[in-house]
């Protein structure tokens, strides 16, 4: 692989770089053989090659771990045991491992990234064509170069996968899905960054030649190359870097580290680079000229860890009590090494003084006699060369006779009054010693266990079984001279939350510092969460290029990244400045260049003068944490090179050892996933900065740095029909990304050409053509931007594009640079694949049968659809929302449409509480959420493609959380912000129960908010329905809207109210009628005949009941009967009021009037 990759790193340099010697580390536990030598410094850390286990998320494949941006070098490259052994496969894959060796060179080296479009490593923002508005307005492949002989190809997805040719063409472009196969070479000669690398023909970086045309670097493409690097060629970048900067005979030296099991082998490289003044070709060489040599070194007995302490004792270090520091710090480092470990002592002021020898630690004697001399005092000169001078002395004076392979310790404020350690330096280098430096300021404390200013602390550790470690207890130490309070946990440490208290026992306050050292159980099965964390630059002269200071940092647990924890550096600043305190962030923008991969990064800008600034990074797990099992990486890998035949079968090999080759279009853009962290409370440091020199006329405080390049510029969204797109972006800072800027300038043109080569003469975007967003008014750095801008149409064409880019200005003036380029195609046409033949690529999910007949599945009762994919339940507790966006866009618009909705239902059941709320009572002031986010989903089996092209169908349903925050009632803010809490540790205790939103609800609430809802999307919203189900009945929703309903039964049930009053009131005049003619003709006989009574006795029995038969009629006025929508009369105390919904009759009492038939 070395001797393949030494040559054809020669070929592709242009002649200036070859590998000229590589040392492999053997493990010390294989055979000793006598011509293995010392290994030197050779640490794992330090490794710029690992040959390890298998990463599960990217293997087989090789990849280098990329944490800062362009230009700038990799963290590792990373192969497989299986990929350097099997020859054959890999070959045939993905080439000869020399070149690519040397791909991952380019990442890992020059700080390059991949031309392809890479679905791991660039998922957010993978597109396999886009259209170039230059010349005749066609599809292009986003390929470097275009000399490639290629095809159009989508997946089929099965087992094994079929491709089969898209439908479209380079004039309306391909259906949606349709990807690039590279099938040939063609004319090409580069991209070693593109590849595929199995084509022989490809032997250059890309450059910006345009009389090379198989080797011209594509600008337009958007790949994370051009995204990250300016569209810069790849040749471009690197003729920037020192390799290629007239340097002469340039020595690097670099690592390769085999570790396979339980074993290491490290692998040296010494890379020759030859240039001359002027950057030309140096002579030709020949093979064995450039065939690098190998050394095999193997850790010995004489190989033991050596670490001498070179401690500041002059007197600057009296200010702040940094000597006490400087004590606390040796003292802690003493009490935490393992036994076995050489150390030696040196103190320097003006001149230097051997402290103690070097002496292996063995027991607690050795321990003590070392802590005894940490009581120094400070005073005189300073003169750091002096002490590491001194400090070289003491590591060689060990039985191995050499220095090669030690550690030196520099504790030092850094204030230096001579200039010996520029000379020390080379000699240091030379002689294979490590110098780790820490600065020591105002609130530096280093890696200190326990520190006070004064001495007077109690401190209590409660371990997860309640079993508390105190001042009393054996494992309980304190060091009153060094002010350090050490509790050593015996045996393995109870795993769960440990608690500490700290009592100040003295009057005044006190500054302290608590720090928690572990050690890994190898013994253990769950492997532990690990952070690791550095900088970007060791060293700055920021007169000569002024760059800021970044941080990173790590967490994993094994291969797997940690996203969404809580990152913080703590910036130690000469001076004895107050530190300053920055979260670093997972977001693919500022400092940090891939989102959601586990590693944060922050640009830190506050510099108030030359020194060393340090950095410490925290971690936490706020409950927010996510272990990632399948994860969108901040990794460039190697390119597979798939050969398919005619009829879409796969020729290439399936797998390498156990990893089957990742295939392009096979579960590519899925989402990520993972598991819930445990809790977690981590610390590292990432060392230290020495800025050497600042700008001429430079004042604290100055507003150094511009807002930070946006990089992660995309179109979420386009619409053809109104001639609308969608921008979003991750808003950058005032300073970096740190603030907010002042306003953005957003440009447009008809290529993206247009805009790299002449931004500011492009078309600017005005307010008036932005329908959400504010020019004038970012958001804070950190935040997501969204614009809805509309464009003018071109009607003559089926498919159009604009290019956008922007940059940002802050508040002194200073302008960003130009993001990169997103382009925004609008297609009134998108060619649709017909339907495949019998049953190819049809897979039946959910328990579903494939019936052979007829090619379709036979699903269970509780799924539906062509492949069984929806979920019944969800359907019969969703909403169906048409969007009149592509299947593509559509799978874009999810996450914005998810919480528009969520915000949408909270909107609705504020002002219909009764609805949501059922049986919740009075609510005086309705606060909290309905819903909340994740409570809103998206159902099995959606998106769809719509009949149209243009259109697809999403069902969304939600789930009602235990006890909704909106729904606790009315009652004190105090004990409502105490129910909250309450309701809040349930749900981390309990999972929620799976109780839908009833579909009603739902329905009435996305509808109410229609044009809410397409605001946020950006798009038109062609109807809100509910889904249909299979065997269900068919109800066909009402189109009428719900308040409309609400009126009509209203004004019905008034006018049926209406006509039986009227009726009532037409019957009781006409009883009234016949009364009084019965009377007047009852009168007028007793003036003739006399009273009938006194005539013929009592009258005959009449139809009308008698009061005993009439009491069941009469109705208690507490117990009276109401309708909705019904008034009653007014009541009496002796009032009987009685409504039925059955014929009945009515009789009312009067207070002196005896009974009477209405």
């Amino acid at each position: 692989m070395f001797r393949e990759g030494s040559t054809f790193l020669y070929q592709a340099t242009r002649q200036r770089v070859f590998f000229k010697n590589v040392t492999i580390l053997i493990p010390s536990h294989w055979t000793t053989q006598p011509e293995y030598g010392s290994p030197g410094r050779l640490t794992f850390d330090t490794a710029d090659v690992i040959i390890a286990q298998p990463n599960p998320l990217w293997a087989p494949e090789p990849y280098t771990q990329q944490i800062q941006g362009c230009g700038q070098p990799g963290s590792f490259i990373h192969f497989t045991e299986d990929f350097i052994t099997d020859d054959d496969d890999v070959t045939d894959t993905y080439g000869e491992l020399g070149r690519i060796l040397v791909h991952e060179w380019g990442h890992y080296r020059w700080g390059l990234f991949n031309e392809y479009p890479d679905d791991v490593g660039d998922a957010d923002h993978v597109t396999h064509f886009y259209q170039s508005m230059e010349g005749n307005q066609s599809w292009k492949p986003v390929i470097c170069s275009q000399e490639y002989q290629w095809f159009p190809k989508f997946t089929v997805q099965g087992d094994p996968p079929l491709f089969k040719e898209c439908v479209g063409n380079l004039t309306d472009g391909y259906q949606a899905g349709c990807q690039v196969l590279i099938q040939g070479a063609g004319q090409a000669s580069g991209s070693i960054m593109h590849g595929p690398l199995t084509y022989s023909n490809i032997v250059n970086f890309c450059d910006d030649d345009s009389d090379d045309p198989g080797n011209l670097h594509n600008r337009e493409a958007p790949n994370k190359h051009n995204r990250l690097c300016n569209s810069r060629s790849a040749w471009e970048v690197m003729r920037e870097h020192d390799d290629f900067k007239g340097l002469s005979e340039y020595f690097i030296q670099f690592f390769v580290l085999f570790h396979r099991t339980n074993f290491g082998l490290f692998i040296n490289i010494w890379s020759y680079t030859i240039t001359t003044a002027d950057n030309s070709p140096a002579s030709n060489l020949n093979v064995a000229q450039i065939k690098p040599s190998f050394d095999l070194v193997q850790a010995g007995t004489g190989d033991e860890c050596r670490v001498v302490l070179v401690l500041d004792t002059s007197g600057s270090m009296r200010t702040s009590n940094r000597i006490d520091k400087v004590n606390s710090a040796a003292t802690a480092f003493v009490n935490l090494v393992d036994d076995g470990i050489w150390i030696g002592i040196v103190t320097f002021t003006g001149s230097p003084t051997t402290e103690h020898a070097l002496t292996q630690i063995n027991t607690q004697a050795d321990r003590d006699s070392l802590r005894d001399i940490f009581q120094l005092i400070a005073d005189g000169g300073t003169c750091i060369g002096c002490g590491l001078e001194r400090g070289l002395e003491v590591l060689m004076d060990h039985p191995s006779g050499s220095a090669d392979g030690g550690i030196i310790v520099l504790m030092t404020d850094g204030q230096d009054s001579g200039i010996q350690n520029h000379i020390i330096r080379q000699t240091l280098q030379d002689m294979g010693v490590r110098v780790n430096t820490m600065a020591i300021g105002e609130d530096t404390y280093g890696e200190l266990n326990l520190i006070a200013q004064e001495t007077g602390v109690n401190v209590e550790i409660t371990q997860p079984n309640n079993a508390t470690i105190t001042s009393g207890n054996q494992q309980y130490t304190v060091d009153t001279t060094r002010k350090v309070v050490t509790v050593a946990v015996d045996g393995l440490a109870m795993s769960g939350k440990w608690l500490y208290s700290i009592e100040n026992a003295v009057t005044g306050s006190q500054s302290v510092t608590f720090s928690v050292y572990s050690r890994i159980n190898m013994l253990e099965e769950e492997e532990p969460i690990v952070v690791k964390s550095t900088v970007g630059n060791s060293i700055m002269d920021l007169s000569s290029k002024l760059e800021p200071l970044a941080a990173y940092a790590q967490i994993r647990q094994g291969s797997r990244p940690v996203v969404n924890a809580v990152v913080r550096a703590v910036v130690e600043k000469p001076g004895g400045s107050p530190a300053d305190i920055i979260e670093l962030r997972d977001d693919g923008a500022g400092a940090d260049i891939t989102a959601n991969d586990g590693i944060y990064s922050r640009f830190f800008t506050n510099i108030i003068g030359t020194g060393f600034y340090g950095i410490r990074t925290t971690y936490e797990n706020d409950g927010s944490a996510i272990i990632l099992t399948r994860a969108r990486t901040g990794i460039s890998r190697v390119q597979a090179a798939i050969r398919v035949t005619d009829d879409g079968m796969i020729i290439s090999p399936g797998n390498i050892g156990s990893y089957e080759v990742r295939l392009p279009g096979v579960d590519s853009n899925q989402p990520l996933q993972g598991t819930p962290a445990p809790s977690f409370t981590r610390s590292s440091s990432a060392g230290s900065t020495t800025i050497t020199n600042l700008p001429a006329g430079f004042t604290p405080g100055q507003d150094l740095f511009p807002p930070n390049r946006v990089q992660d510029l995309r179109v979420t969204m386009t619409h053809v029909g109104n001639q609308t797109l969608v921008l979003s972006w991750i808003a950058p800072g005032d300073d970096l990304d740190t603030g907010t800027a002042t306003s953005y300038d957003i440009r447009m043109g008809n290529s993206s050409r247009q805009l790299l080569d002449d931004f500011t003469n492009t078309t600017r975007v005005s307010s008036s053509s932005i329908l959400k967003g504010n020019l004038t008014s970012p958001s804070p750095s950190g935040s997501l931007e969204t614009f809805v801008i509309m464009v003018p149409d071109m009607p003559e064409l089926n498919s159009f594009s604009y290019s956008f880019a922007l940059r940002a200005t802050d508040d002194d003036g200073k302008t960003s640079q130009v993001s990169n380029v997103a382009i925004a195609t609008f297609r009134r046409v998108v060619p649709t694949a017909p339907p495949p033949g019998p049953c190819i690529g049809i897979t039946c999910l959910n328990g579903g049968e494939l019936e052979d007949s007829n090619c379709t599945c036979l699903c269970s009762e509780d799924f539906q659809g062509n492949l069984c994919q929806h979920n019944k339940s969800q359907l019969r507790n969703g909403v169906q929302i048409h969007l009149q966006v592509n299947i593509t866009q559509c799978e874009q618009l999810l996450n914005p449409l998810i919480s528009a909705s969520s915000d949408q239902l909270n909107v609705y059941c504020l002002s219909n509480l009764a609805t949501c709320c059922p049986g919740g009572g009075v609510f005086d002031r309705p606060q909290g959420e309905y819903v909340r986010e994740e409570d809103v989903m998206i159902a099995d089996g959606y998106p769809i493609l719509a009949d149209q092209s243009d259109g697809c169908y999403v069902v969304l349903y939600a789930i009602r959380p235990n006890e909704p925050e909106l729904c606790m009632g009315s009652g004190s803010s105090k004990r409502r912000k105490r129910s909250i809490l309450e309701i809040h540790r349930k749900r981390r205790q309990l999972p929620d129960q799976l109780v839908y939103i009833p579909q009603s609800l739902l329905l009435d609430a996305l509808s109410s908010g229609e044009v809410a809802l397409e605001m946020a999307v950006g798009t038109d919203i062609d109807s809100i329905t509910l889904p249909r189900v299979e065997g269900d009945p068919l109800i066909e929703p009402s189109t009428v809207p719900a308040y409309l309903i609400g009126v009509i039964v209203a004004i019905v049930t008034f006018s049926v109210i209406v006509i039986l009053c009227l009726c009532v009131s037409c019957a009781r005049m006409s009883v009234r009628n016949d009364a009084l003619k019965e009377r007047d003709f009852n009168r007028d006989r007793e003036r003739s005949d006399g009273p009938r009574f006194m005539r013929d006795g009592p009258p005959p029995p009449r139809n009308i009941p008698s009061i005993s038969e009439r009491t069941h009629l009469q109705i208690n006025p507490s117990q009276r009967l109401r309708q909705p929508g019904h008034r009653s009369p007014p009541q009496g105390d002796d009032d009987m009021y009685a409504v039925a919904s059955s014929p009945m009759s009515i009789y009312h009492r009067p207070d002196v009037r005896g009974d009477m038939l209405y």
